[in-house]
């Protein structure tokens, strides 16, 4: 793991891992998780975090873990907020 390149949000890692190899729209993974359409959009655009029910809906629905998912955006806050506050953490 590069530790010197800031982690990527991890809504786009979803579009750029898992939505555009399998052609999928935020649309259509809308209606197989039942995550509000709007919802899905703000987390690849990077604007909202991911919640805990989002991790388990991508765990089921590209057959992952929910820890992975969780994992991505706990990197991506602690890098973040951490040097908010002076801190450097890694995950």
């Amino acid at each position: 793991m590069d530790r010197t390149r800031p982690p990527e949000h991890p809504g786009a890692i979803l579009q750029r891992q898992y939505l555009e190899p399998l052609l999928m729209s935020v649309e259509r993974l809308s209606e197989v998780t039942h995550i509000p359409q709007t919802r899905l959009e703000q987390f690849v655009q990077g604007t909202i975090s991911l919640d805990v029910w989002m991790a388990y809906e991508f765990a089921i629905y590209f057959e992952t873990t929910v820890q992975l998912w969780l994992n991505l955006q706990i990197r991506y806050d602690n890098f973040y907020k951490g040097n908010e506050h002076g801190y450097q953490f890694y995950g």
